[in-house]
Protein backbone atom coordinates (compact mmCIF):
# COMPACT_ATOMS: atom_id res chain seq x y z
CA UNK A 1 0.00 0.00 0.00
CA UNK A 2 2.52 2.24 1.01
CA UNK A 3 4.84 1.87 -2.04
CA UNK A 4 1.95 3.15 -4.83
CA UNK A 5 1.75 6.19 -1.98
CA UNK A 6 5.47 6.70 -2.18
CA UNK A 7 5.34 7.35 -6.11
CA UNK A 8 2.78 10.34 -5.39
CA UNK A 9 4.50 11.71 -2.54
CA UNK A 10 7.60 12.40 -5.18
CA UNK A 11 5.05 13.41 -7.62
CA UNK A 12 2.92 15.92 -5.70
CA UNK A 13 3.94 16.95 -2.04
CA UNK A 14 0.78 18.94 -1.63
CA UNK A 15 -1.62 17.01 -2.97
CA UNK A 16 -0.24 14.15 -0.74
CA UNK A 17 -0.20 16.26 2.24
CA UNK A 18 -3.62 16.90 1.64
CA UNK A 19 -4.41 13.90 1.49
CA UNK A 20 -2.64 12.96 4.76
CA UNK A 21 -4.66 15.70 6.06
CA UNK A 22 -7.63 13.97 5.54
CA UNK A 23 -6.82 11.03 6.48
CA UNK A 24 -5.56 12.58 10.00
CA UNK A 25 -8.73 14.38 10.44
CA UNK A 26 -10.51 11.56 9.98
CA UNK A 27 -8.88 9.87 13.01
CA UNK A 28 -6.87 7.56 11.37
CA UNK A 29 -3.45 9.36 12.84
CA UNK A 30 -1.08 6.56 13.34
CA UNK A 31 -0.98 6.14 9.53
CA UNK A 32 -1.16 10.19 8.54
CA UNK A 33 1.59 10.08 10.84
CA UNK A 34 4.16 7.43 9.63
CA UNK A 35 3.19 8.07 5.74
CA UNK A 36 3.60 12.35 6.63
CA UNK A 37 6.74 11.14 8.63
CA UNK A 38 8.02 9.21 5.28
CA UNK A 39 7.06 12.45 2.57
CA UNK A 40 9.16 14.73 5.44
CA UNK A 41 12.14 11.76 5.27
CA UNK A 42 11.75 12.33 1.05
CA UNK A 43 11.60 15.92 1.55
CA UNK A 44 14.42 16.59 3.95
CA UNK A 45 15.30 20.16 3.21
CA UNK A 46 11.22 20.75 4.15
CA UNK A 47 10.61 22.73 7.52
CA UNK A 48 7.36 23.10 7.40
CA UNK A 49 6.56 19.20 6.82
CA UNK A 50 8.82 18.47 9.73
CA UNK A 51 6.82 21.46 11.81
CA UNK A 52 3.41 19.78 10.47
CA UNK A 53 4.52 16.13 11.77
CA UNK A 54 5.40 17.42 15.22
CA UNK A 55 2.16 19.45 15.39
CA UNK A 56 0.44 16.04 14.50
CA UNK A 57 2.22 14.35 16.98
CA UNK A 58 1.78 16.62 19.44
CA UNK A 59 -2.18 16.00 18.84
CA UNK A 60 -2.03 12.48 18.74
CA UNK A 61 -0.65 12.72 22.29
CA UNK A 62 2.68 12.06 21.35
CA UNK A 63 4.69 14.60 22.75
CA UNK A 64 8.09 13.55 23.42
CA UNK A 65 8.26 12.05 19.60
CA UNK A 66 7.00 15.68 18.86
CA UNK A 67 9.70 17.52 20.94
CA UNK A 68 12.06 15.13 19.25
CA UNK A 69 10.91 16.71 15.64
CA UNK A 70 11.26 19.89 16.75
CA UNK A 71 14.40 19.91 18.74
CA UNK A 72 16.25 18.33 15.30
CA UNK A 73 14.42 20.60 13.46
CA UNK A 74 15.68 23.22 15.02
CA UNK A 75 19.43 21.45 14.96
CA UNK A 76 19.03 21.89 11.29
CA UNK A 77 18.05 25.10 11.42
CA UNK A 78 20.73 26.68 13.47
CA UNK A 79 23.41 24.68 11.30
CA UNK A 80 22.27 26.12 8.43
CA UNK A 81 22.65 29.86 10.14
CA UNK A 82 18.54 29.92 10.02
CA UNK A 83 18.62 31.46 13.58
CA UNK A 84 15.04 32.99 13.28
CA UNK A 85 13.42 29.57 12.36
CA UNK A 86 15.30 27.68 14.91
CA UNK A 87 14.05 30.12 17.49
CA UNK A 88 10.51 29.67 15.95
CA UNK A 89 10.81 25.57 16.66
CA UNK A 90 12.57 26.35 20.02
CA UNK A 91 8.81 28.52 20.70
CA UNK A 92 6.91 25.19 19.23
CA UNK A 93 8.71 23.13 21.69
CA UNK A 94 7.71 25.59 24.34
CA UNK A 95 3.94 25.81 23.77
CA UNK A 96 4.06 21.92 23.63
CA UNK A 97 5.69 21.88 26.65
CA UNK A 98 6.14 24.85 28.94
CA UNK A 99 8.54 23.38 31.59
CA UNK A 100 10.99 22.01 28.63
CA UNK A 101 14.09 23.06 29.35
CA UNK A 102 15.12 26.60 27.75
CA UNK A 103 15.27 25.22 24.30
CA UNK A 104 16.80 28.85 22.80
CA UNK A 105 19.69 27.87 24.87
CA UNK A 106 20.30 25.54 22.22
CA UNK A 107 19.87 27.74 19.49
CA UNK A 108 22.27 30.31 21.35
CA UNK A 109 25.13 27.67 22.27
CA UNK A 110 25.52 26.71 18.29
CA UNK A 111 25.36 30.36 17.10
CA UNK A 112 28.01 31.40 19.85
CA UNK A 113 29.95 28.03 18.67
CA UNK A 114 30.24 29.43 15.24
CA UNK A 115 30.77 32.91 15.64
CA UNK A 116 33.84 31.82 17.60
CA UNK A 117 34.79 29.45 14.70
CA UNK A 118 34.66 32.35 12.53
CA UNK A 119 36.36 34.94 14.79
CA UNK A 120 38.96 32.52 15.23
CA UNK A 121 39.43 32.01 11.62
CA UNK A 122 39.21 35.95 10.36
CA UNK A 123 41.24 37.00 13.13
CA UNK A 124 43.80 34.50 12.26
CA UNK A 125 43.69 35.86 8.54
CA UNK A 126 43.35 39.45 9.37
CA UNK A 127 45.83 39.71 12.09
CA UNK A 128 48.29 41.18 9.39
CA UNK A 129 45.94 43.05 7.88
CA UNK A 130 44.36 44.79 11.24
CA UNK A 131 47.67 45.28 12.82
CA UNK A 132 49.22 47.42 9.27
CA UNK A 133 45.46 49.58 9.53
CA UNK A 134 45.55 49.99 13.07
CA UNK A 135 49.13 51.58 12.60
CA UNK A 136 48.13 53.58 9.78
CA UNK A 137 45.46 54.82 12.01
CA UNK A 138 47.57 55.31 14.80
CA UNK A 139 50.13 57.88 12.18
CA UNK A 140 47.00 59.93 11.00
CA UNK A 141 45.57 60.30 14.20
CA UNK A 142 48.56 63.00 16.01
CA UNK A 143 48.20 64.67 12.51
CA UNK A 144 44.32 65.21 13.21
CA UNK A 145 44.96 66.48 16.47
CA UNK A 146 47.33 68.68 15.82
CA UNK A 147 45.47 70.81 13.13
CA UNK A 148 42.46 70.40 14.87
CA UNK A 149 45.53 72.44 17.92
CA UNK A 150 46.71 74.83 15.73
CA UNK A 151 43.36 75.57 14.37
CA UNK A 152 42.12 76.36 18.07
CA UNK A 153 45.00 78.26 18.44
CA UNK A 154 44.47 80.58 15.40
CA UNK A 155 40.78 80.95 16.39
CA UNK A 156 41.50 82.35 19.83
CA UNK A 157 44.04 84.52 18.55
CA UNK A 158 42.07 86.37 16.42
CA UNK A 159 39.41 86.95 18.92
CA UNK A 160 42.05 88.67 21.07
CA UNK A 161 43.33 90.48 18.52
Amino acid sequence: MFKSRTKSVSRNPKQELTRLQAEFDRGRSKEAIEDLRALAASRPKSASLRVKLAEWLAKAGRRDEAISELYKLQEALSLQEDVLAAISAGLRIVQIDPTFDNPLSYVAKLTVERLKEETTTTSASDGSARAESEGAQHKMLPRYRSSRISHRRSSMASRSG
